[in-house]
C-alpha cells in the first residue's frame, strides 16, 4: 500500500486457513487500496501474528472501523431462543468434532428477522493479536454477510474460489446454512440442484441470487438453463 495521506473509514481483513485479503474504504464505503497473502493459522503462533500484521498494515493507517471477517468451517446455526453459551459450546463441538473450545473464542450473531442465530468461533491467538494491533475490532463471520442478504424467500449463495457459502430461506425462516467445496461450476450446479430436490423447494422458492467478487458469465449461463431466476451479483472488491 502507499502512504498517500488520508483518514480510512473502515479496514475490513478477510482470514482463511491458509491467507488473508483486506481493503480500506473511505467515508463514502469506496476502496482506497487493497492486498492479499499468505497467512498459516494453523503453523503460526500469537506473537509471529502480531508481528505479521505489524508488517501488513501501515503505522499512518490510523482506522477507528476495524472488522476482522472469519472465512472458516467452524460455525453452526440455532433456533434464536437459545443463548447459553455452554449451549453454543457443546452444539459447535456436536457439528464439528474437531473444534478445540480451550483455543476458541464463541461469538454469537442474532439474525431477528430469519429467527435465528449464528454461532461461530475465532482461535483466541488470532482474538489477542488481532487485539494488540487495533483497539476496537468487530469480529464477524463470512456467514454473517451472506444471512444480511438473505432477506427474502429464495436461495443465497456466497461465491468463493473453491468454496460456496449457501443459505435457503422459507417463509422468513432460516431453513440451511452450510458450506460447499466445488471445483467447476458443474459442481456448483450440483449442489443447487440436490438441495432444491433434498428440500422439495416449491417453484416460487426457486430464486437464486449469488453474490461474488468474480465476473462469471459462464456460470449464469449454465445456471439459467436449469435454474431460470437466477441472479449473479458482482460484489466490489
Amino acid at each position: 500500500m502507499d502512504s498517500t495521506s488520508y483518514t480510512p473509514y473502515k479496514l475490513s481483513i478477510r482470514l482463511q486457513s491458509d491467507g488473508f485479503s483486506l481493503s480500506v474504504y473511505d467515508s463514502e464505503l469506496a476502496i482506497l487500496t487493497s492486498k492479499s497473502g499468505e497467512i498459516n493459522l494453523l503453523k503460526i503462533n500469537e506473537e509471529e501474528l502480531v508481528q505479521e500484521f505489524k508488517h501488513l498494515f501501515e503505522t499512518d493507517i490510523n482506522c477507528d472501523n476495524v472488522e476482522l471477517i472469519l472465512d472458516n468451517e467452524f460455525y453452526t446455526i440455532i433456533p434464536d431462543f437459545f443463548g447459553d453459551v455452554d449451549i453454543f459450546v457443546a452444539l459447535m463441538r456436536f457439528q464439528h468434532p474437531e473444534f478445540e473450545s480451550n483455543n476458541s473464542v464463541i461469538y454469537s450473531k442474532q439474525f431477528v428477522n430469519l429467527k435465528t442465530n449464528l454461532i461461530f468461533s475465532c482461535p483466541l491467538k488470532l482474538k489477542n493479536a488481532i487485539n494488540k494491533t487495533f483497539t476496537k475490532v468487530t469480529i464477524l463471520h463470512a456467514a454473517v454477510e451472506l444471512l444480511d442478504r438473505a432477506n427474502n424467500n429464495g436461495i443465497f449463495v456466497a461465491l468463493g474460489s473453491t468454496k460456496i457459502d449457501l443459505a435457503v430461506v422459507s417463509e422468513n425462516k432460516l431453513q440451511l446454512l452450510n458450506s460447499y467445496t466445488f471445483s467447476s461450476n458443474e459442481d456448483i450446479l450440483y449442489h443447487l440442484l440436490n438441495i432444491m430436490y433434498t428440500l422439495k423447494l416449491q417453484a416460487e422458492m426457486r430464486e437464486l441470487k449469488i453474490f461474488t467478487h468474480q465476473n462469471r458469465p459462464e456460470l449464469q449461463n449454465l445456471l439459467v438453463k436449469h435454474i431460470p431466476n437466477t441472479t449473479i451479483i458482482q460484489l466490489k472488491n
